[in-house]
């Protein structure tokens, strides 16, 4: 292998960082290329970041670390017109405002005038002290303990990616919704987060919090669906003492906790109509009243709010301050090819030296094919009911057991089929009992199954003309699971003329 990769240079190029390229003699680089290139085979697809460094005198630590991302140091302020700003969009810009900085004050602050004028640029200002240059940067972060702006920098994003890699999943789905998280961690606003129960919106939210510029301040958690509503509005904006019979003292409500962090509201469509009225205040201005106070309190709060509900059951003024920022989290029924990662690091946390691939196939097939409802919490509690028992059989949901290999219909569905296959099975046993051959139970089962299995893909895959893609959704299997199909019954053509050939 290592014979071809040095073979393809056009190809290793793109795995050899840019300022490395003329710098060292072959062998240096290239070996440098092939590490990379089995890096980038072993953990995925990259999640990339474009980042721009204006005024940073060094970010070769930066560079040699997160080499897989796309770096761009600008250091004269004749490189940085209005034409290159508009570059900077959809990317994330550093400046360097401290003793270090190699740009002059009055042009930085030329620059940081302009950058506010540009959507789409998410700024970053690194000081060591007082520094009003600007109200128009996304955020701020301070030099402390004497270190340099570099090391800053390299820690924030270093943070960044741990976090974000934390989120397991390398479908398409998984990897646009760690591209939107990314713009994120350097822009301090409102998220919405819309997704089906079990498919990890705390964990997604917790996942902002620690790559925001918040993270110093703690996020205080409300499940609202768990709070009656005559204590939700004690909770959120607390109360003077004697404000009511039992307000024996006073309380400080979780607004107030939250103060320069962030809000987390968990299903937020719960909160009834006239609370969501009095949170809009407090959303939109980062003003409220705790009961019985008529003094006005200021907070200074940026809320992550969740919901597995029609975002339509929000007011529509509090709904539009929410969203500024909007993620889908995919059901894992649409990211199943992530299943074998999220079950190797569920076995990891649990310390288990267990891995997805020393499942039976029965039982991988079964994970597989499952098209879990309750998401990826469903999944977790399934894996946890293997390493107390250790195996993979079936789930329990309101009292009704569900076979892991089969996939779930609608009841819709389930009535349509359900008298076809009760004549169907009737008729079967009907003319086994008058043979009066009584075979055994095991056989005539695998022999209806095979049979019902070969004629029902084969019938399937006619009628989509082959696409495996639309066939394997219909099915409620994977692609790879119906090719197996496909080689076990001998359904393509090509297959049958080669065996008649080979007889």
């Amino acid at each position: 292998m290592l014979g071809f990769l040095l073979d393809n240079k056009v190809f290793l190029n793109d795995f050899v960082p840019t300022y490395k390229r003329n710098r060292y003699p072959f062998y240096t680089s290239y070996f440098n290329a092939v590490k990379n290139v089995i890096k980038y085979f072993r953990r995925g697809p990259a999640i990339k970041m474009r980042l721009y460094f204006l005024g940073f005198s060094s970010i070769k630590n930066i560079r040699d670390t997160f080499y897989d991302q796309e770096f761009f140091s600008l250091n004269e302020p004749s490189e940085i017109g209005d034409t290159t700003l508009r570059k900077f969009k959809n990317g994330v810009v550093f400046l360097n405002l401290t003793d270090s900085c190699t740009i002059k004050r009055k042009e930085m602050e030329r620059i940081t005038k302009a950058l506010g004028t540009v959507a789409g640029i998410h700024s970053v200002i690194v000081t060591d002290g007082d520094c009003n240059i600007s109200p128009l940067i996304n955020a701020r972060v301070e030099c402390a303990d004497g270190k340099s702006a570099e090391n800053v920098v390299f820690e924030l994003i270093e943070e960044v990616k741990k976090n974000i890699d934390n989120f397991v999943g390398r479908t398409t789905e998984i990897m646009n919704l760690k591209r939107s998280i990314l713009h994120y961690a350097f822009h301090d606003g409102n998220v919405l987060l819309l997704g089906e129960t079990g498919t990890g919106k705390t964990f997604l939210a917790e996942t902002i919090h620690k790559i925001s510029l918040r993270k110093a301040k703690q996020m205080v958690k409300l499940n609202c669906a768990t709070m009656p509503e005559a204590l939700i509005e004690s909770e959120l904006f607390g109360h003077a003492k004697g404000a009511f019979t039992s307000a024996d003292s006073k309380k400080v409500g979780m607004v107030e906790k939250a103060n320069g962090g962030h809000m987390f509201l968990d299903e937020i469509a719960e909160i009834s109509s006239n609370i969501q009225a009095k949170l809009l205040y407090v959303v939109d201005q980062g003003i409220y009243y705790a009961i019985g106070d008529p003094s006005p309190r200021k907070v200074d709060v940026k809320f992550i709010s969740a919901t597995n509900k029609n975002p339509k059951m929000i007011r529509s003024d509090l709904f539009f301050r929410l969203s500024e920022n909007i993620l889908r989290i995919p059901p894992l029924r649409q990211r199943k090819k992530d299943i074998p990662l999220i079950a190797n690091h569920f076995f990891k946390s649990r310390g288990m030296k267990v891995t997805f691939d020393d499942l039976t196939d029965r039982e991988r097939e079964n994970l597989l094919n499952y098209n879990y409802p309750g998401n990826v919490r469903e999944l977790e509690n399934i894996l946890e009911k293997y390493i107390f028992s250790g195996t993979i059989e079936y789930l329990s949901t309101d009292s009704r057991v569900f076979s892991l290999n089969v996939s779930n219909t609608s009841t819709k569905e389930d009535s349509r089929i359900e008298n076809p296959i009760f004549e169907h099975v009737s008729s079967l046993v009907n003319a086994i009992i008058q043979s009066s051959a009584f075979p055994q139970l095991s056989h005539i089962k695998s022999r209806v199954v095979e049979e019902l299995e070969r004629r029902y893909v084969e019938e399937v895959l006619r009628i989509y003309k082959w696409d495996k893609r639309q066939t394997s959704e219909k099915l409620g299997i994977t692609p790879r699971y119906l090719n197996k199909l496909i080689i076990k019954y001998t359904l393509d053509k090509r297959m049958k003329k080669t065996k008649k050939e080979g007889e």
